[in-house]
């Protein structure tokens, strides 16, 4: 009796006679950005609590007004090809402001005088040249010619803000586990003129221990799905820069705490805020008194 062999069957069968290489099985889901927005932060500061504001990352470019109200991009690195899966994460850009002006005295600085404060991150590989000649998919890989935004300042050599995610489900969407290691920069300004920089250090989690500490952000049973929100700034274009989604995308991210209160919770970006329905709500606390490191670099001394 004959026999109907499968396509896969009959391709297995190729590749053993013939020497040939199995075809690669395509991504369910393509490296690519994730997208959010901050509504509202709290900085532990040896003087007290600093609130922050979400200060969008077009604020330092208007070609970067494609993000909308995009304050914080964190690239997934690697393709899903099966659920569930791990893939490398890297938080590439941030960019948030205090909400008032921060006491210089609090920060070893003159007491007294007053400073805006910015916490921000721009990898400087974070994201491909297209015209590079890489593989086009946006995400750095090694090997590409690869580039920060425009005008977001990141004036430290910072680790990468990189870990892991483990996404499961299936291509219309599922849920995550995430981790992220954070570093940021801080940034003390004269108020009102961004410009004029007192000076800057690098967030330090815990400054008793050796190296520059991150903050561990942790989050289980996030939930995502394969079809973008009607609002949301979908495949970004930023010049020679492109920031696909890769048939992902995030909803709310509830971090769990850490041991000194650290919590994170996430939307993703959108046009606009609704503060009546607390649209794209962000809370960030970064937790300790030791967050700031005594590693200080100056460029201004008030």
């Amino acid at each position: 009796m004959k026999m109907a062999r499968s396509a896969g069957t009959s391709a297995a069968l190729a590749a053993a006679l013939f020497g040939l290489a199995p075809a690669a099985r395509a991504d369910l889901i393509k490296p690519g950005f994730d997208l959010f927005h901050t509504t509202s932060a709290v900085l532990a500061s040896p003087g007290g609590p600093i609130s922050f504001d979400s200060y969008a990352l077009a604020n330092w470019s208007p070609s970067l007004g494609v993000l909308q109200n995009t304050d914080t991009i964190v690239a997934r690195k690697d393709g899903v090809g099966s659920f569930p899966q791990s893939v490398s994460v890297e938080v590439e850009a941030l960019s948030l402001k205090s909400h008032s002006a921060v006491d210089l005295g609090w920060f070893g600085g003159p007491s007294g005088l007053f400073a805006d404060l910015y916490a921000t991150i721009n990898n400087p590989s974070g994201f491909e040249k297209m015209s590079a000649g890489g593989n086009r998919n946006g995400v750095c890989d090694v090997g590409e010619t690869c580039s920060a935004l425009p005008g977001v300042p990141q004036p430290d050599a910072l680790p990468a803000s990189a870990s892991t995610m483990t996404i499961k489900g299936g291509v219309a969407g599922g849920s995550f586990d995430s981790t992220l290691n954070v570093y940021a920069d801080l940034i003390f300004t004269a108020v009102g003129d961004r410009s004029t920089v007192y000076f800057f250090m690098p967030a330090d989690h815990d400054p008793g221990t050796p190296g520059i500490q991150p903050i561990v952000l942790k989050a289980t049973g996030s939930p995502w799905s394969g079809t973008p929100g009607a609002s949301y700034p979908l495949d970004p274009v930023i010049g020679d820069l492109y920031l696909p989604a890769g048939g992902f995308y995030s909803g709310p991210i509830l971090h769990e705490p850490d041991i000194t209160g650290t919590v994170h919770n996430v939307d993703p970006s959108a046009p606009e805020i609704d503060p009546a329905s607390g649209t794209s709500a962000l809370t960030l606390i970064l937790g300790s008194l030791g967050l700031l490191s005594g590693r200080r670099q100056r460029r201004h001394t008030p």
